[in-house]
């Protein structure tokens, strides 16, 4: 345990959602769900070619300029990452028993009475609780560190 100014501490863990707690396959559909919605919306299947491509945000901003063109970039980002998290949240909802990691989640929860355990994700705060209670470890995390709704992808800005 540390001490700080008197105060007995204990040491955390920091860690990420994706791929730990909860397997990769939801937020990897929900690219190609992402895209399939946009293309539907506004009628322009170039933007498929984006769905697996590792620069995929261009794609985006590409295909959210089209569905909303006299809104703010901070709208569309805000609009893009909702669609794009509820199609995870879909995804861990249908699939529970195949994609939460209960291993993890039993290992990490016998690690609580030594450890504050921190999740640190660029996901929103609204998505993370509803993925955390979705998936049954709301409870686990002493500490969760979230990125904004308007904020695009990036870990750096969330710690």
């Amino acid at each position: 345990m540390l001490a700080f100014y008197g105060i007995k501490m204990k040491p955390i863990i920091a860690t990420n959602l994706t791929g730990l707690f909860i397997k990769t396959a939801p937020w990897k559909q929900a690219h190609k769900l992402w895209f399939e919605k946009v293309m539907r919306e506004t009628g322009d299947k170039f933007l498929k070619k984006w769905a697996n491509r590792a620069d995929y945000f261009k794609g985006v901003d590409i295909a959210m300029k089209e569905l909303m063109p006299n809104s703010t970039d901070k709208q569309r980002t805000k609009k893009a990452r909702e669609i794009y998290m509820e199609s995870v949240l879909a995804h861990v909802r249908k699939n529970k028993n195949k994609v939460v990691n209960k291993k993890v989640i039993n290992f990490f929860g016998k690690l609580k009475s030594k450890y504050r355990l921190a999740l640190v994700t660029t996901n929103t705060k609204s998505f993370v609780d509803k993925i955390t209670r979705t998936a049954g470890i709301r409870n686990l995390f002493d500490i969760i560190e979230s990125s904004k709704p308007a904020e695009k992808d990036d870990k750096v800005a969330v710690f």
